[in-house]
């Protein structure tokens, strides 16, 4: 779809006319559009921020327990009981 996408800004066709002719329905090219943009988007800020530390609020704090450490993305990471960094 990226290619069908920069074949119409190549183009000096109306968008309708492309479609018409690619045989393609507009609400669909306007969808891809978009979806291909917010992904670019989210693309170049998470490699626009270089690493950080954060504050890590440990919840209920147990020696024999794992941890899950839940980024504001929603990633997981789970630690197992007994992890020692090397």
């Amino acid at each position: 779809m990226r290619r069908v996408l920069a074949d119409l800004d190549r183009t000096d066709l109306s968008t309708k006319a492309f479609c018409e002719r690619r045989g393609l329905s507009r609400s669909l090219l306007s969808y891809w559009r978009k979806r291909l943009n917010a992904t670019d988007e989210a693309m170049r800020l998470s490699t626009d921020r270089s690493p950080a530390f954060v504050p890590v609020r440990i919840v209920s704090p147990r020696q024999s327990a794992s941890w899950i450490v839940e980024l504001s993305d929603g990633t997981r990471i789970h630690v197992p009981p007994g992890f020692r960094p090397r």
